[in-house]
């Protein structure tokens, strides 16, 4: 019998991904994990987690027009530390209501551009911005920009993200959804086989998506890399605000065979969006010896 169930993943190794063909660039070269999918009336933006220091860049040719800086809270909320005179913060953004002064509005350190065509582009909460970077210096895609960090009103390490429609008079009107600049995507970050015995295992699996919610996730199964075949999986997944999960399956047959004490198997972790199936890589575990 197979059990399998979700939970947040907390932690995460670098992962390269390869870019498809859009005018935008995915501005987190190492992560794909949007941990808040963008929502009109709140957020705005998507948030995409990473590591401490992260590379940042940009995601489209353009102008910078702020750089927010000054900003030594690099915890965010995480620690309650909010902005103050010692931290270089000004002393507009000090007396910023409803923020309660979080530092650069609640942005922290960062980076806004404006495109050719009048969209903007806003990247949040950097340790730093680079140095090399002024007000209204040219910068191209994938220039760095900064490294990813918590500050302002930030709780974890991740980058805030916004985009807004062509011709916009500012960065915080007619904001689009970044799912339609960089299009739907899914995929799959397999993680690891743990608590082997002779008769069974655990699987775990990362997945995490932009745009429609998959129609399935599980995983493929096998004796061999050429005979995988799929073991469990969920339909119509429902995720409420969460856009990136962690999977756990307990396995201990192959379409109803029994997993057998000593053997070697294969198996891989898929999600399917749009009828297009992402699949983490590909790995193998061996059952312990009765």
């Amino acid at each position: 019998m197979i059990a399998a169930v979700l939970f947040c993943l907390l932690l995460l190794s670098p992962i390269a991904f390869a870019e498809e063909a859009h005018e935008y660039l995915w501005p987190v070269p190492h992560s794909r994990i949007v941990t808040q999918g963008y929502t009109p009336r709140t957020n705005g933006a998507i948030d995409i987690l990473g590591q401490l220091g992260d590379s940042i860049v940009a995601s489209k040719d353009g102008t910078l027009v702020y750089a927010l800086t000054g900003c030594n809270n690099v915890d965010g909320l995480e620690t309650g530390i909010r902005c103050a005179r010692r931290t270089g913060c000004s002393k507009r953004s000090r007396e910023n209501y409803p923020l309660d002064g979080f530092c650069n509005y609640g942005f922290g350190n960062g980076v806004v551009l404006r495109h050719s065509d009048g969209a903007y582009t806003v990247y949040a909460h950097f340790v730093h911005v680079e140095p090399s970077l002024r007000r209204g210096k040219r910068v191209v895609q994938g220039q760095h920009l900064g490294e990813m960090g918590s500050s302002g009103r930030s709780t974890a390490v991740h980058l805030h993200f916004s985009v807004t429609a062509p011709k916009s008079s500012g960065f915080t009107k007619n904001r689009l959804d970044p799912a339609q600049v960089f299009g739907s995507f899914a995929y799959v970050a397999t993680t690891d086989a743990v608590d082997i015995t002779a008769y069974r295992v655990r699987l775990e699996g990362l997945f995490s998506f932009l745009g429609p919610v998959p129609e399935r996730v599980g995983i493929l199964l096998g004796e061999s890399e050429s005979a995988m075949a799929i073991s469990t999986e969920y339909f119509d997944v429902e995720l409420p605000g969460r856009t990136y999960m962690k999977m756990y399956y307990d396995v201990d047959n192959i379409e109803g065979w029994p997993l057998l004490p000593g053997a070697t198997y294969y198996w891989q972790c898929y999600v399917i969006q749009e009828g297009k199936m992402g699949l983490g890589e590909v790995r193998s575990f061996t059952m312990l010896e009765e």
